[in-house]
Parts: structure tokens; sequence; C-alpha cells
């Protein structure tokens, strides 16, 4: 098993883990809708860290929205595409 193929395996557990706790908390106490945005949000970085592993790129960036961008994270992935 390589490296990344465990990595994605722990961060699938503590993913289900993370969603099995936003099941605990109350809907009515202002603190736990707070702490469950918190955790979801954990949820989404962890759904999208998963992505980028095991694919090696993330789909939810559109080629129209990077293109767009002024500046961008992933324009010199670009940059090295068009040299090649």
């Amino acid at each position: 098993m390589l490296f990344t193929d465990q990595l994605i395996e722990e961060y699938r557990e503590n993913k289900k883990s993370l969603q099995q706790l936003t099941n605990t908390y109350n809907s009515t106490d202002p603190q736990d809708k707070e702490d469950k945005s918190k955790v979801n949000s954990m949820i989404e970085s962890m759904a999208f860290a998963i992505e980028w592993m095991e694919i090696g790129d993330s789909r939810s960036y559109s080629e129209e929205s990077i293109n767009r961008a002024p500046i961008s994270k992933y324009s010199w992935r670009r940059r090295i595409w068009s040299l090649t």
C-alpha cells in the first residue's frame, strides 16, 4: 500500500467520524449550531483533500474560473502545460 493510499484511508475514516459527530449536535442550541458549522467546514476540507489525493486535481475549479482569475494558485500549472 502506498503512503497516499494509507493517507486517503485515514482521511476517509476521520471524515466519517466527523459526519457522525454532526449528528450529536442539538439544532436548537446556538453554540451547537456554531460547532456543527465548523465541523461541516472540516468535512468539506477533508473531502477536497481526498479528491485531490485520488485524482491529483480538483474538478471543483473550472477552467473558466481559472482563466478569469487575475492571480490563481493554479495558474502555474497552465503555464507549465503550455510549455510542453
